[in-house]
Formats: C-alpha cells, structure tokens, sequence
C-alpha cells in the first residue's frame, strides 16, 4: 500500500510537470492553429485569478521585495538576464542536486541499505541524512518560490496567474503531503 500511495503521487507531479511544460507553449501556439503540418495544442488559460483571500497576501509580501529589486536592477548590479532566468536556474539546481541526491538516499534506503554511507553523507546514515536533505529540498522550493514571485513582480508581470505558479503551489502541496505520509506507515524492524 506505500509502494502505491508514493508511486501515485510521483505519478501525478509527473502528470503536473508536464501540463506545465505544455502549458508554457500558450504564448507561441494557439487554439485551432495549423502551423506547418500540424495543429497546435489547445492553449492551456486559467479562466480567472486566485481567490483574493489568497492573492491579497502573497502579493502583500511581494511588494515587500519588489521596489529593493527593482532598484537593484536599476543600479545595473542585477543584470537583466538574472531577473529572466535566475529562478530557473536556482530551481533546476534545487532539483537536480538537493533533491536528487535526497532521492538518491532514499533509493538506498529502499534497497535495504539505510544503515550505509559514503563520503556524501558526511559520515551520517542514509537513513539519518534522507529527512534532513528533503526537508532542505522542501525549504529551498519554498524560498525559490517566493524568489521566483518577486522577479516576476520586478518583470511586472501578474504573479499567481500563470500555469507555473498554479503547477508550483500544486507539487508544492504534493510534496508537503508526501513528507507527512511516512507518519502513517507501520514501523517496521525490531
């Protein structure tokens, strides 16, 4: 039943990377339209903004950050280039390194190998670094979302409004759901 449970939220991030990938198309393909030999996907729109209960908040919080950045950006100390695609970069480190090295762990947890190290772990367990590292992971996807709003407010462009910042809330919900499940497990060893 853990095998499952986990195995179908991992499904399901999949499932929501990929509208997101699909629905960053919208700006170059349309609805119904035949570019070359083949017909655009139906473009992915929200109909309508957050809820103000939600966005009244977080854009609060952004305009916090949003002026110091934009200032910054101004003095030339914040290259434009950053303000595009420094998110992304931040993100795609988080994933690839934070992540995936916490996965890495577990996957060797997995393998009946929890009680081993090596030289990553810095002489802990993969079993005692596993939570610290996703817990970074979980800690760093947050900032860089909050990053990642503010840049798009330096941009001036509408934050929450976006497929991304939809499919971001949603994996980020995920994975807060998939760090408590293990509470629900049944212990098992000695």
């Amino acid at each position: 039943m853990q095998i499952q449970i986990i195995t179908f939220f991992c499904v399901l991030s999949i499932i929501v990377g990929v509208i997101d990938a699909f629905a960053g198309l919208k700006s170059s393909l349309h609805a119904n339209e035949i570019t070359g030999n083949r017909i655009a996907l139906a473009k992915f729109r929200l109909n309508s903004a957050p809820p103000s209960f939600i966005s009244e908040p977080i854009q609060s919080y952004v305009n916090i950050w949003t002026p110091m950045m934009k200032s910054i950006a101004e003095t030339g100390l914040l290259p434009e280039y950053v303000t595009h695609w420094g998110h992304g970069a931040a993100m795609a480190t988080v994933i690839f390194v934070v992540a995936g090295l916490g996965a890495a762990f577990g996957w060797q947890i997995r393998l009946g190998n929890g009680s081993g190290s090596n030289f990553l772990t810095l002489q802990k367990s993969f079993q005692e670094m596993h939570p610290i590292v996703m817990r970074l992971a979980i800690l760093f996807f947050v900032l860089g979302g909050q990053g990642g709003l503010v840049l798009l407010a330096c941009q001036d462009k509408p934050i929450l409004e976006s497929p991304h910042a939809v499919s971001a809330l949603i994996a980020l919900s995920l994975l807060f759901f998939q760090s408590v499940t293990p509470a629900f497990f049944e212990k098992g060893g000695p």
